[in-house]
């Protein structure tokens, strides 16, 4: 990070980043009702906590940014994933505002909507910022002989939430040449280790089940849940969902490693190296075959379908409320 830093600072990343128009897409859609809330997340552990050793939160997961309250004091929540989001637009509008242009961040707000609906009528005439999010539009109503799947590794810690510090972030030197947007506000607080309602944190971050890049709600909700059941109103022609996880058996010991060529091995469930797994590897050419409907079937090893349901009910519940995320009609996943 020391080495990163000099070369590029945090602040000039957060400019360049800001830059790529595709960096949207990979902020949590689907808002609180998805991603959780300070008092409780879909993939929270039930009945966790009772041997914390850092207090102050009910959610460690709902509570995506957290925040000591003292230099050894209790965490408490700082955003969850909508008010992070939030906060993202915000600096990023500050960052292009120029004093020509009144309208600065239009395209920063209007290229994604992170929303969410169960609003029929809204997801079959989704505006193109809605495109991109599953939770907004229907897979195509005229393709009854479609297979959708989701084939994912899962086992592997896979980070989920944070604790951040704004005292880390004042340390690092001044950049006069940055814009006030630019200024990075938080910082990873590496200083907290531990845990914290029922969940482990280690080194200001704490990890959940996925494929070491992706978190699990990510995913699997939508192969689960979000596109299955009966006249189910994101996949209006009923086509075929297909949900296939591969628990994760990485290389471990040295030997092991260097037979798999420095990769994962035949039998990896990470987010890169499942494309060396043989597994794997059988199953996508069954379905590149078109006989996927004869040998692959659901397979599951996590705790996805309760943590689906539990996403579903929570949509349910929020029903067409829409936040204004970066402008666009709705807010969500």
């Amino acid at each position: 990070g020391m080495m990163l830093n000099s070369v590029i600072s945090p602040g000039k990343r957060r400019r360049l980043f800001r830059s790529f128009g595709s960096v949207q897409t990979l902020l949590p859609m689907g808002g609180d009702a998805v991603w959780g809330d300070a008092r409780s997340a879909p993939d929270d552990r039930p009945g966790a906590g009772d041997e914390d050793d850092i207090e102050g939160i009910s959610s460690p997961f709902g509570s995506l940014l957290q925040q000591r309250t003292g230099p050894a004091g209790a965490l408490r929540t700082l955003f969850t994933a909508q008010g992070t989001a939030d906060a993202i637009r915000a600096g990023a509008e500050r960052s292009q505002a120029t004093e020509d242009d009144d309208d600065a961040g239009y395209r920063f707000k209007m290229w994604v909507d992170l929303g969410a609906t169960t609003d029929v009528n809204r997801m079959r005439r989704p505006p193109e910022p809605a495109w991109v999010n599953p939770l907004l539009t229907t897979l195509p109503p005229a393709a009854p002989g479609l297979t959708v799947a989701c084939l994912y590794g899962v086992g592997v810690p896979t980070e989920r939430s944070y604790v951040v510090s704004e005292g880390a972030a004042r340390s690092q030197p001044p950049e006069g040449s940055l814009k006030r947007g630019d200024h990075v506000p938080f910082l990873i607080d590496r200083e907290v280790t531990g845990t914290s309602a029922g969940e482990r944190v280690k080194n200001g971050v704490y990890f959940g089940d996925g494929d070491g890049t992706v978190p699990l709600v990510s995913l699997g909700y939508m192969c689960t849940r979000g596109w299955r059941g009966q006249n189910n109103l994101r996949n209006p022609a009923n086509a075929r969902v297909i949900t296939r996880e591969y628990m994760d058996e990485s290389a471990g010991t040295t030997a092991e490693v260097l037979e798999a060529g420095l990769r994962g091995g035949p039998r990896s469930g990470t987010h890169l190296d499942i494309l060396g797994n043989h597994e794997f590897i059988w199953d996508l050419l069954a379905f590149a075959s078109g006989q996927a409907a004869e040998k692959v079937e659901d397979r599951f090893f996590s705790d996805i379908r309760n943590i689906s349901n539990r996403v579903h009910e929570r949509l349910h519940a929020q029903g067409n409320e829409s936040s204004n995320w970066f402008g666009s009609l709705f807010y969500g996943a």
